[in-house]
């Protein structure tokens, strides 16, 4: 019980924590599609209406509706999909820790594409995330960017997905297009374990090894064999030829 209690406790810890209320904060941001700059606008247009409600005032309510409508066209002029490709190299399934990858990303206009944000998420144990800003991308032109990891420690880990960002000139809603899908990344120890094969056939050798010291001792020391059969065929004919 007192378990369990722990840990629904560590739970609610860890979803209160700042990083935690920050990622959240931005996931929502991500599906919305409106930045903070557009969310400040979007409450002040609910406390100027809430106003203009008590105090009956017009001005008030054409200024709120104004608002309103202000992020309603950022929304509408901020582009929607942006028509590109993408391709990330340097990343492998499995790594050590301490091991440090350097991925290169690739990205490939099929029509020119305005000022937008090349972005990389990458867990905060890894490394942080990257964020380059792009002016212009004519049509059929790639451009190269190189980042680096380090695998501190080990677990599993999302490095992704690779986006870009594009907004209104207001900067008051972005909308993301997704280049390249996530990539799962096992993080193991760096410690080498011996194969089960080389401990059976270790243990073997140490058996066989000590069951022949074994024999040695028993009997006394290493048998002469065929050495003391012809020494005491030897011995025994002696006596008859004195005779």
């Amino acid at each position: 019980m007192r378990r369990r209690l722990r840990a629904r406790l560590d739970r609610v810890v860890d979803a209160l924590s700042p990083g935690s209320i920050r990622r959240a904060f931005d996931a929502a941001q991500r599906k919305l599609g409106i930045t903070r700059s557009g969310q400040i606008a979007v409450v002040g247009f609910v406390l100027l209406w809430v106003m203009a409600r008590v105090v009956a005032g017009t001005a008030m309510y054409l200024f709120a509706y104004g608002l309103l409508l202000l992020v309603g066209l950022a929304y509408l002029i901020a582009p929607h999909r942006l028509r590109m490709t993408g391709t990330r190299d340097g990343l492998f399934p499995r790594a050590q820790e301490g091991d440090r990858l350097d991925v290169e990303v690739k990205l490939t206009a099929n029509r020119r594409v305005g000022a937008f944000i090349l972005e990389e998420r990458v867990p905060e144990r890894l490394g942080a995330p990257v964020r380059v800003p792009i002016v212009k991308l004519p049509a059929g032109q790639t451009v190269t960017h190189r980042y680096g990891l380090r695998c501190a420690r080990r677990g599993v880990y999302q490095v992704g997905p690779l986006v870009a960002v594009a907004g209104d000139p207001l900067g008051l809603a972005r909308r993301e297009t997704v280049v390249e899908a996530p990539f799962e990344l096992l993080v193991r120890s760096g410690r080498r374990c011996r194969s089960p094969g080389r401990r059976a056939s270790s243990s073997t050798a140490c058996g066989s090894t000590s069951r022949a010291t074994t024999c040695a001792a028993s009997s006394g020391g290493p048998r002469p064999g065929r050495a003391r059969s012809w020494c005491g065929r030897r011995s025994r004919a002696s006596p008859t030829t004195s005779r």
